[in-house]
């Protein structure tokens, strides 16, 4: 009896010095933090499943290709270590049946209101349509700009602030490898026997606390726009005498559930060495529009690709038609149009017909 006692006694001190279990939930993710809060871990996933027609022109023939398909699967990791200023990112995909490593992060906030340091493999800060997750598009994917001017993702480091997050005034300047994710034929690894840098920097202004990586308006609300200026130099160290200059000018404007996202883009290449006889190689445009009636968004896009020279423009033009069950997270869209080629024959029309379930946590 006496043991009890004191045993029942002794219980609050026993509770209060006994440490708190770790701290789970969700919260855009689930996460597991530590009950001092020093360390996190925060888990997500997205998964995009696709069907597709298309009809390809082939002038006097035509074929088509039709298929079920994983678009993008991904699992994310992420959190902080130590402290709030540490940070990292993982990324790993099995998008249509291949695994391979997207993103590889870790950021330093150096001075946490205005400086950030990142190293890894991340995506390259040029255009805004890039830079916009895919499961955050008004539309099933990303338009034919993205390929033809694209940065994707590299191995590098970066200085800049929070730009990801659309701060007011938003800043970065990166070194990359120059080779991308991808490794080259023949190859396991995307890390070049010669460095061949990649140089990007990019700008933007964010007004009215736009969600400036995200299309479509979801929330609603007044005028909010951002702008934003890109530039990637390629040089020409490992002698290979290709050079080349990339430029974007972008922007978007949201208000009471309506959206516009457009840029244009510019590409130049050098004969030579660095920067030596440039000559521009391509121009570039894109908007996409689209207007949120309760959790039905209807969107549009026209796209353009202009080469230099003669019967070589590529346009797409798409419609499409977007049911938010909530909000990007989980969504069906289903979008239709035609990209037409042009050739010394003449125009080419491809037919294209994509339905897609987006789900993400």
């Amino acid at each position: 009896m006496r043991s009890f006692v004191l045993a029942l006694a002794l219980a609050p001190a026993a509770a209060q010095s006994a440490p708190p279990g770790p701290v789970a939930g969700y919260d855009k993710g689930f996460f597991l933090r530590s009950p001092d809060g020093r360390f996190e871990l925060k888990i997500g996933a997205q998964f995009q499943f696709r069907y597709g027609w298309e009809r390809i022109d082939e002038g006097d023939d035509a074929s088509s290709k039709t298929a079920f398909q994983i678009a993008r699967g991904r699992l994310k990791l992420g959190g902080r270590a130590w402290d709030e200023h540490l940070l990292y990112k993982v990324q790993l995909a099995w998008d249509r049946g291949h695994a391979s490593l997207k993103d590889f992060v870790v950021d330093y906030g150096m001075a946490p209101d205005a400086l950030w340091l990142r190293a890894g493999q991340f995506k390259r800060p040029f255009t805004r349509h890039q830079l916009t997750s895919a499961g955050e598009l008004v539309l099933v994917d990303r338009a034919i700009t993205d390929k033809a001017f694209g940065a994707g993702r590299d191995v590098g480091v970066a200085v800049g602030n929070r730009y990801e997050k659309a701060p007011p005034f938003e800043w970065v300047v990166a070194v990359f490898n120059g080779t991308g994710e991808t490794p080259p034929a023949g190859s396991t690894s995307n890390v070049p026997d010669k460095l061949r840098p990649a140089v990007v920097a990019r700008a933007a202004y964010n007004h009215g606390g736009i969600d400036a990586y995200s299309q479509g308006d979801l929330k609603g609300g007044p005028l909010r726009f951002a702008v934003g200026a890109s530039a990637i130099a390629d040089f020409d160290i490992d002698d290979d005498e290709q050079s080349g200059l990339r430029a974007a000018i972008d922007g978007v404007v949201k208000v009471q559930h309506f959206s516009i996202d457009a840029e244009f883009l510019t590409r130049s290449v050098a004969r030579g060495h660095p920067f030596e006889d440039i000559e521009r190689d391509a121009i570039g445009a894109r908007v996409d529009v689209s207007y949120l009636f309760g959790s039905t968004m209807p969107a549009a896009r026209f796209a353009l690709v202009a080469p230099t020279g003669d019967d070589n423009d590529e346009r797409e033009v798409l419609g499409g038609l977007g049911f938010l069950f909530h909000d990007h997270q989980a969504k069906w869209q289903t979008d239709a149009g035609v990209v037409q080629r042009e050739s010394p024959e003449g125009d080419l029309h491809d037919v294209r017909v994509r339905t897609q379930v987006t789900f993400m946590f």
